[in-house]
């Protein structure tokens, strides 16, 4: 579950949305019609300050699009298989592999809660380790 937007989470959702309805030649005025105004789609899609993210679900309906996707297109998948390669380090006490993997994962990406307690969790265990 997307917990919060980030940067790169809307840089993303704009280029999944606007793919979409050029494919399927839609305007922006008939995406929007009943769910918000034009001007929110074109902000969206422009990776402008979109602030009306209760629309996403209806606008990914319009568009025949699955919000669970949504999710999958994001860096949950890298963040969980990057944590893992850490967490599998901490276990067989590679503590210097850890931490450079840990310095090489980007944090702004991170864009659950889960992922983000586990790289405050491993991070917190690399500094203990690594004196």
């Amino acid at each position: 579950m997307i917990i919060f937007p980030s940067k790169s989470m809307l840089q993303k959702l704009s280029v999944i949305v606007k793919r979409r309805r050029e494919d399927i030649h839609m305007s922006q005025t008939e995406l929007a019609k009943g769910i918000c105004t034009q001007a929110t789609i074109s902000t969206l899609e422009n990776k402008g300050c979109f602030k009306s993210w209760e629309s996403v679900p209806q606008i990914f309906e319009r568009l025949n699009l699955d919000i669970n996707d949504l999710e999958n297109e994001f860096n949950y998948q890298y963040g969980d298989h990057k944590l893992k390669q850490i967490e599998k380090n901490l276990l067989i006490h590679n503590f210097s592999k850890a931490q450079k993997r840990l310095n090489q994962i980007k944090y702004e990406n991170l864009d659950t809660k889960n992922l983000l307690a586990r790289y405050e969790c491993n991070s917190g265990f690399v500094d203990l380790l690594i004196c």
